[in-house]
């Protein structure tokens, strides 16, 4: 695998001396510190949002690559449009990427409001080497196959010469309805524990109903072979003048979990937020098992923008300043 990726990388770098190239990028620096029921402040506590990246493309969109620098890695991602490359042009799309370091996530018609949660999602590790190949006909269905490798002992569950397997499809039958289907297969773990399947569904409800205010609802459902139940997860959320929000509930496996966010947009440069998730909303402690979060974001210019939040769980304070510049 080492070997494909070292051979399109150097054929990338060959085929840019006789095209022209676009690099785009970002760099992230991160404050963060954590108050551990009023002891002293552990600053920098996580790094995993201190990062960097270096996108770079043919003029054409023939293929590209990025590079990020992120904790002590660096992920690398390698695409190349079949369909550009046989000059065809089309319904179909053909798309194969390269990754090292990097997740595969399956297709989903399920929305992410709550950024942090996602029990809704499957996806590989980020660890070992991967090769992912996407394919669309119109804007009716997408689908992808991705596998990923695991050479030499990674972790204490014997990962050397592995693989894992993520297959998922999503398709959009009528306008505004939506539904997806993904399925993950880990040979490596000997129990199968993470091997399932996650089904998803989605209703744009305004544009459906002629609404003239955003609004939506989706379901998704995760059952594992570890799982008893499987995860089931709804949510609604919309926007109307600026105002937006979310609802989202988990049930089975999930033990009663509960998410509400809103939203205020002041205008195009800032927009502030707050949320509350109940990780288990049939036993509410504001001690143990609730979370209170609020979130703010300014744009200074195109390229320069910050964003901070403070969260309160069980006697804990995390607070984090975030700037990132692009270029």
């Amino acid at each position: 695998m080492r070997k494909i990726l070292t051979i399109a990388l150097v054929a990338l770098m060959a085929a840019s001396l006789f095209a022209g190239v676009k690099t785009s990028g970002y760099v992230q620096g991160t404050v963060h510190a954590d108050f551990d029921d009023g002891a002293d402040a552990v600053l920098f506590a996580k790094d995993s949002d201190n990062k960097a990246q270096v996108n770079i493309t043919d003029e054409n969109k023939v293929w590209g690559t990025s590079i990020t620098a992120q904790s002590d890695k660096f992920i690398t991602k390698t695409w190349l449009d079949v369909m550009k490359v046989a000059k065809s042009e089309g319904d179909v799309a053909v798309k194969v990427n390269f990754l090292t370091w990097d997740r595969i996530t399956t297709l989903s018609a399920y929305t992410n409001n709550a950024d942090d949660v996602n029990t809704w999602r499957l996806r590989t590790d980020n660890q070992g080497e991967g090769v992912n190949v996407e394919l669309g006909f119109q804007k009716m269905v997408k689908a992808q196959v991705g596998m990923q490798f695991y050479e030499g002992t990674m972790t204490a569950d014997n990962r050397e010469d592995k693989m894992s397997l993520l297959a998922s499809v999503l398709a959009t039958p009528v306008d505004g309805v939506k539904a997806s289907f993904g399925y993950r297969l880990y040979d490596f773990d000997a129990d199968n524990a993470k091997t399932g399947f996650v089904v998803a569904a989605e209703a744009d409800v305004a544009k459906l109903a002629d609404l003239d205010f955003s609004l939506a609802a989706g379901v998704a459902y995760k059952k594992l072979e570890a799982s008893d139940d499987g995860q089931l997860t709804a949510q609604v959320f919309g926007e109307y003048e600026g105002i937006s929000g979310y609802v989202e509930l988990g049930f089975l496996d999930v033990e009663n979990y509960a998410r509400v966010g809103a939203n205020y947009a002041f205008n195009d440069k800032v927009d502030a937020g707050a949320y509350v998730a109940f990780y288990d909303y049939s036993d509410i402690d504001f001690d143990v098992n609730v979370l209170l979060g609020a979130e703010a974001n300014y744009k200074l210019t195109d390229a320069i923008s910050f964003y901070g939040f403070v969260e309160y769980l069980g006697k804990n304070i995390d607070v984090e300043a975030r700037c990132k510049v692009k270029f």
